[in-house]
């Protein structure tokens, strides 16, 4: 079983610590092309043992017979960074189930087709703005927040957003808090067990270092 406080580490700033954030994005659609819909969601944690805090969450509908998955995924993504940079969060950790947009933010890669890569470049230039600390890709399984605000949008044909000022009764909120413990607990134990790989990495390459003529 984890405990949050075990993992959790916050990054220091001149007056206090500030929150380990993760956003979690996804896109859905009905028919590729077709209406579709986003959802995103961003949670914050201390060094405590408290649970993680959603601060805030859209759920936002495309009603273009146009819409494929890549084109609602980005819009998720783009939602997401877009209210990071408004609120001045920075050092963000974010996650997404789409294997293909995480591995071109991974490795600042810009897509072929002119659609996508006018997204790539909207959601890039946020990026850098936020100092998005980590890409992480994750199957449905631990991306099951973002994924029922996505269908709340393409059920309802309507959007809404979220945050945490509006209160614990609000109802995208109550939706949400089921699910997203176990989607931030699977992120940490990826996130933990890829520090643990650095770190191992790390300590092999000093080993080496150390053993050649002229150092240490």
């Amino acid at each position: 079983m984890i405990k949050w406080n075990a993992v959790i580490t916050t990054h220091p700033t001149s007056d206090s610590f500030e929150p380990t954030r993760v956003g979690f994005y996804d896109g859905g659609y009905r028919g590729n092309p077709g209406p579709g819909g986003s959802g995103s969601v961003v949670v914050e944690m201390t060094g405590t043992a408290q649970p993680p805090e959603v601060v805030w969450a859209a759920a936002t509908a495309l009603g273009s017979r146009s819409t494929t998955n890549n084109v609602a995924e980005f819009v998720g993504l783009h939602r997401l960074l877009k209210r990071a940079a408004e609120m001045h969060w920075k050092n963000l950790h974010v996650v997404g189930d789409s294997q293909m947009i995480v591995g071109l933010m991974r490795r600042r890669k810009a897509p072929k087709s002119k659609k996508m890569r006018f997204w790539y470049e909207k959601v890039r230039r946020l990026a850098d703005q936020c100092q998005v600390t980590s890409w992480t890709h994750h199957y449905r399984a631990y991306n099951k927040t973002a994924d029922w605000l996505a269908n709340q949008a393409m059920d309802t044909k309507a959007s809404g957003s979220y945050s945490k000022e509006f209160g614990a009764h609000h109802f995208l909120n109550r939706g949400v808090q089921p699910l997203i413990d176990g989607d931030v607990k699977g992120w940490i134990q990826v996130d933990v067990g890829r520090a643990a790989t650095n770190n191992r990495l790390g300590s092999l390459a000093y080993e080496r270092d150390r053993g050649k003529p002229g150092t240490g």
